[in-house]
C-alpha cells in the first residue's frame, strides 16, 4: 500500500490540516496512524494532540459531546495511554477540552 509522505511543516496545527489533506485525497490510508511521523522531532503527544485539536475544530468532536477516552485513543494512534494522556492533558492545557470526574473529556464551545 502506498503511504504519502507528509512534509515537514512549522506548527502542529498546520501539521493537523495537512494530514487531514492527505486522508482525504488517499482513502486507502485508513488510519492516522499511517501519517505520523514516528522519526521526526516532534513528540507524539504534540502529533496527536494537533489531530485531535483539528478534529474539535472541523466538528468531528462537538461542543460539549463526551470525546473518545484516553484509551480509545491511544488504541486508535497505536500509541501508549500514557502518550495519550499527555495529549489531553496538552489540550487542557489550552482551554480546548474540560473533564468531568466520571464522565469523560468534553471540548468547550467556542466563544
Amino acid at each position: 500500500m502506498y503511504t504519502p509522505s507528509v512534509p515537514k511543516l512549522s506548527s502542529p496545527v498546520q501539521r493537523s490540516t495537512e494530514i487531514s489533506r492527505v486522508v482525504q485525497l488517499y482513502p486507502q490510508v485508513t488510519s492516522v496512524v499511517d501519517v505520523l511521523d514516528l522519526d521526526g522531532p516532534t513528540p507524539l503527544f504534540q502529533q496527536i494532540a494537533a489531530i485531535l485539536r483539528a478534529r474539535i475544530a472541523d466538528g468531528t468532536y462537538p461542543a460539549d459531546k463526551r470525546m473518545p477516552s484516553a484509551r480509545a485513543i491511544a488504541e486508535e494512534f497505536g500509541v501508549t495511554r500514557g502518550t495519550a494522556v499527555a495529549a489531553l492533558d496538552l489540550l487542557k492545557e489550552e482551554g480546548l477540552i474540560y473533564g468531568v470526574r466520571g464522565r469523560g473529556t468534553f471540548p468547550r464551545a467556542r466563544d
